[in-house]
């Protein structure tokens, strides 16, 4: 009995030396070895998310935006409320968001012909619409939608909410999720009300709009940009630039009723959740408690997103 049970393990030990018994990857599994490369460790810990209600309307004006350009009227605001604690597992994050040159990569490897990296909504929607690259991707380069390949150091824009998480098993990583995003922004210390601290937005932080068309950029501006704008860990463009699509759901109870680990909120509603505003948007959504939310199928030219890698 002995013999036949120290023969089977040294029989399964070969098969794993030589990756003949590595699974296939599923749907919606990465394929690729992970790469850490210009990506940020956030240590595991506990920080503050969300709110109080006087800090929540800091810099908040009513401007009235209709939806399509991710503002909102006041009753429909969501600025991340109660405050509450929240413990997090060590992760890598993205230090820059993902540009169209990275993007490139993934179109030209075949992602949108690689089912196993969409998940099943992801891929009826795809395949219904005939998507194969990212919305105005072959724009020329004359065009105010800088989503392509004409701007290099660009973040991708014109991606839906699937487009994005295919890409992050692609890459072998995931999309943040709501915690995560924020812990990265804002740090562990309390009283942050963007990732440079609480001092009003201006142009040498951020890409955003400073009052009604007037701006500082005019349209997505080069990662890396603002340098005085970085987030207490290292990361750039935490606040404007682009809106970043997060791996939850929106629930607007969530953070009431929200676990005090690791919380994400996976049952499926109607939204995700996009974080940190966009060059079009005024400072009282730029704040990194502000939560946006959007059907998965969106594609704008003001949403963009970075990636993580759990720590196990």
């Amino acid at each position: 009995m002995n013999i036949r049970l120290n023969t089977t393990i040294f029989l399964l030990s070969l098969c794993c030396l030589f990756s003949s018994c590595k699974e296939v990857p599923k749907q919606g599994e990465a394929p690729r070895k992970q790469n850490i490369k210009d990506m940020v460790l956030i240590p595991e810990g506990e920080f503050i998310m969300g709110k109080e209600d006087e800090m929540a309307m800091a810099g908040h004006n009513h401007g009235g935006h209709d939806d399509h350009h991710a503002h909102h009227n006041h009753k429909d605001v969501d600025f991340g409320k109660p405050a509450h604690k929240v413990f997090l597992n060590a992760y890598y994050i993205d230090k820059y968001e993902v540009t169209n040159s990275k993007f490139y990569k993934f179109i030209k490897d075949g992602g949108y012909e690689k089912k196993n990296l969409w998940t099943d909504d992801g891929w009826n929607w795809k395949e219904k619409n005939s998507i194969t690259a990212p919305n105005w991707w072959n724009k020329d380069e004359s065009s105010n939608f800088r989503g392509s390949i004409h701007y290099p150091e660009n973040p991708i824009t014109g991606i839906s909410w699937y487009e994005a998480d295919a890409y992050a098993r692609w890459a072998g990583k995931s999309l943040p999720t709501e915690a995560q995003w924020e812990k990265a922004a804002r740090g562990e210390k309390p009283g942050y009300i963007y990732p440079w601290g609480s001092n009003e937005p201006n142009c040498t932080y951020a890409n955003f709009c400073i009052e009604k068309h007037k701006f500082c950029f005019g349209s997505t501006a080069p990662v890396g940009s603002y340098k005085d704008g970085v987030s207490p860990y290292g990361l750039y463009d935490m606040s404007g630039n682009v809106w970043e699509w997060c791996k939850d759901w929106y629930n607007p109870d969530f953070y009431s009723n929200s676990p005090y680990e690791n919380p994400e909120c996976t049952k499926p509603e109607t939204r995700k959740i996009m974080r940190g505003g966009a060059w079009l948007n005024e400072k009282s959504f730029i704040n990194s408690t502000f939560r946006q939310k959007s059907k998965p199928e969106l594609r704008n030219y003001f949403t963009g997103f970075r990636c993580v890698i759990n720590i196990k």
